[in-house]
């Protein structure tokens, strides 16, 4: 009957709806961070640069898989604005560009094109036609929005002096115009919200994204997808009732998966109200060095172990070293009773569950060929 005939395309339209959120959440999640970075960092051009100085982020940044051991400066160029985009870099910087797919462009530094000697790198947005000039190195993009993001370590300094080295040896400007004014600030602790919705609103956000950026840049398989939710390229997007009701359900459905640790070695999930040892074994396969945070299993960002404080703990941190040169770390709600330890504790939010990222700045062959193994999370009590 025609009751069971749309219970029928109430599903189908369902089921669409959640794969789209699947399949566009990377989209979704440059998009989120453009706009909170207007919203809540107040940017007003590519020119502008964020810099978590901390260093890192606080869990009131709930950056997806965002870190609190280096310090980061951000931006976002706009090529459709802005047209031909330089970013231009100091030596011995690390860092990446992503497209509005959120998929790699290329890396700064060292495994960049520059080599680890600095230099400009000029984006080019799609369909760019004109001769490029030469003493860059050009990048062409399949998107007109950009995220760029640098690592800064020990030598970029802290807070204030973090800021001020950034604003001296950091540039982001448009090829027409030359080097601009931009604003540097220390956005660490100022709070943001670069985190997809997960309602119907979500959808809208998407249809600005088609809307705004090349077709070339998205399958038609995809396209075709969309269109049977009303999201258009040309078009205007106006999911009447029925549709909001099923794309609201569709983002709830709809989630995401990170490879990291999420239990311990019987297979329970990690809770922060228990207290965990993960030990790390000698001679680490790092250039540079090793660093485990806690994250928020519901924002999947930065743990809140309380007051708004999130403490990574790394071989920089100089924890507490055993005989054979292994790191025990130790998970809780508590710090470890052997003050020695304090430098080897990651605190948890005993009425949250965890996981973790464990990070290799500059990994090297022992991590790549799998010869050197981290160990499991243990329970302790």
């Amino acid at each position: 009957d025609e009751a069971s005939v749309q219970k029928i395309y109430d599903e189908m339209d369902l089921q669409r709806a959640t794969q789209a959120y699947m399949d566009f959440y990377p989209s979704l999640s440059v998009y989120a961070i453009v706009k909170s970075q207007i919203r809540d960092f107040k940017f007003k051009s590519s020119s502008d640069i964020a810099v978590a100085a901390g260093p890192g982020w606080l869990p009131s940044e709930p950056f997806l898989t965002g870190n609190n051991s280096t310090v980061y400066a951000i931006a976002s160029l706009d090529l459709k604005i802005d047209g031909p985009t330089v970013v231009e870099i100091p030596a011995g910087m690390y860092g990446t560009a992503n497209d509005a797919l959120f998929k790699f462009m290329v890396d700064f530094g060292f495994v960049g094109p520059d080599k680890g000697n600095g230099g400009k790198y000029l984006f080019i947005p799609p369909g760019y036609s004109d001769k490029i000039p030469d003493g860059y190195f050009p990048i062409k993009s399949a998107s007109y929005r950009v995220w760029v993001m640098m690592r800064g370590f020990g030598e970029v300094g802290l807070g204030d002096e973090a800021v001020a080295w950034f604003k001296k040896n950091l540039k982001v400007y448009p090829l027409a115009t030359g080097p601009r004014e931009g604003n540097y600030a220390n956005t660490t602790g100022m709070g943001i919200n670069p985190l997809p919705a997960e309602d119907a609103s979500v959808f809208t956000d998407l249809n600005e994204i088609i809307q705004y950026e090349p077709t070339g840049l998205f399958s038609p398989e995809q396209l075709g997808r969309l269109s049977t939710l009303g999201i258009r390229k040309g078009q205007v997007y106006a999911p009447d009732a029925r549709m909001k009701k099923i794309l609201d359900q569709g983002a709830k459905q709809g989630g995401t998966a990170y490879l990291t640790a999420f239990r311990d070695r019987n297979g329970e999930f990690l809770d922060g109200g228990k207290v965990y040892k993960l030990n790390v074994p000698a001679n680490a396969p790092v250039k540079r060095f090793w660093a485990v945070t806690a994250y928020d299993v519901t924002t999947r960002g930065l743990l809140d172990a309380g007051g708004n404080t999130n403490r990574s703990v790394g071989s920089m941190d100089k924890p507490e070293v055993n005989k054979d040169g292994s790191v025990d770390l130790y998970f809780g709600a508590k710090p470890p009773k052997d003050k020695k330890l304090k430098n080897n504790w990651v605190p948890t939010n005993p009425e949250k569950g965890f996981f973790v990222v464990f990070r290799f700045y500059g990994p090297e062959e022992g991590y790549i060929n799998k010869t050197w193994v981290l160990n499991d999370f243990e329970l302790i009590k």
